[in-house]
């Protein structure tokens, strides 16, 4: 691997190595046109689905009927379409292009923030069917009206607040059907888990380490060269899985005090609950 990397703009020279799974009657590796093939339905499912984002995301800002069936099809097109692409079955996945696929929801997410005039506030929902939920509110009084999230706009007369699908929700999905693991439900070998797997499982930083701070019900995590971008975007894979296996195995609320770039170059999220 080259060591180029400039976690600012996310480019970078490295390549991810990606696991294969063996096809059906060939053991210990794909045939080429096996491989071919299923490299060819995860790019087509990347295309269909970020395709179907954006038109949804556009339409959802400009059209008002209708808007929360729009902007929960944005969030399932988009975050779709970076699952897709982070899993393609590659020998080889070039960290820019992984960066360039999760760009669009790094851009349009912020853009219905500020376009709903909601808050800087990301909280997690873990919801009653096992799943996790990326809450933007309006202020701090959410809690008592999204016990049971779901995706959309949601707009009282007071206040109004956005739900939408999180990349860490289905990054969860995706380790619980690698592994068949339930996660820890104490909040440091929570944590412990949640960032082994991030390193050595799903490969999106090279070192991760983590403290939890029991008397505050707050993690502080430091990540090191992230392969998809700053975490400060918008629901960024890094940050969002941990806020969401936080959320699923304490089966709380999390949010995400914040995240910030250190001077020399890593990155320290915080995640709190209990508040």
């Amino acid at each position: 691997m080259a060591d180029e990397f400039d976690s600012d703009d996310g480019t970078s020279t490295e390549s991810v190595t990606q696991p294969l799974d063996p096809p059906t009657g060939s053991p210990g590796g794909f045939g080429p046109r096996s491989h071919e093939w299923h490299r060819r339905r995860y790019r087509i499912a990347v295309v269909a689905f970020a395709t179907l984002g954006v038109v949804m995301g556009v339409a959802g800002i400009t059209v008002e009927n209708g808007r929360e069936v729009l902007f929960a099809l944005f969030g399932i097109g988009l975050f779709g379409a970076v699952l897709c692409y982070i899993l393609i079955p590659e020998r080889f996945v070039p960290a820019s292009l992984g960066w360039r696929t999760y760009a669009p929801l790094a851009e349009v997410g912020p853009l219905f923030v500020t376009t709903l005039e909601l808050s800087d506030r990301r909280v997690y929902l873990p919801t009653s069917d096992g799943q996790v939920r990326l809450l933007v509110p309006q202020n701090d009084d959410f809690l008592d009206d999204c016990e049971t999230p779901v995706i959309g706009v949601h707009e009282t007369k007071d206040t109004r607040e956005l739900v939408l699908p999180t990349t860490g929700d289905e990054l969860l999905t995706e380790f619980r059907e690698q592994h068949g693991e339930a996660l820890a439900a104490d909040a440091p070998s929570l944590i412990d888990q949640l960032l082994d797997v991030l390193v050595e499982e799903f490969e999106l930083v090279e070192r991760a380490n983590g403290q939890v701070e029991s008397t505050e019900d707050r993690v502080v995590v430091t990540v090191e060269r992230s392969y998809y971008g700053p975490p400060t975007s918008f629901d960024h894979p890094v940050a969002a899985f941990l806020a969401a296996g936080l959320a699923a195995g304490l089966e709380t609320a999390v949010g995400l005090e914040s995240v910030r770039r250190e001077a020399d170059g890593r990155y320290v999220i915080i995640c709190f609950w209990g508040r």
